[in-house]
């Protein structure tokens, strides 16, 4: 259900959040709160002395502006916010290991060049499937 947040408008994502607490198993309540702390509405922190203890507001790490997904699918636009993920992993078979010398990488750049040109002059005259 956690994936769920992804698809709804982010005005909904908080009463979304509040609704999974309600219906989540007690086996789960320990995921969830770190699910909300790190993607929702973050945490709080002590501060001050121990006199006066004071809380403030730690926004999430990840905050959903970042990863929420409603009105890109909406748009029929991409669902990841790296949109080069795809081309950096096909990047990464076609050079053939992690670590290459210089001198392969640059012969491999020069190779994917090539053919992004080429791909480019196909779409040009229209015979890019």
């Amino acid at each position: 259900m956690l994936d769920g947040l992804a698809f709804l408008p982010l005005h909904k994502i908080y009463e979304g959040m509040n609704y999974l607490k309600t219906v989540v198993s007690p086996e789960a309540n320990e995921l969830l709160e770190y699910f909300d702390c790190t993607y929702v509405t973050g945490t709080y922190k002590k501060v001050g002395s121990e006199e006066c203890i004071k809380l403030r507001g730690i926004k999430a790490l990840y905050p959903p502006e970042i990863w929420n997904v409603h009105e890109s699918t909406l748009n029929e636009e991409h669902q990841t916010n790296n949109i080069c993920e795809s081309w950096n992993n096909r990047f990464k078979h076609v050079v053939g290991h992690n670590h290459p010398t210089i001198w392969k990488l640059i012969d491999k750049m020069r190779q994917e060049i090539s053919v992004d040109i080429a791909k480019i002059e196909l779409n040009d005259i229209g015979r890019l499937t």
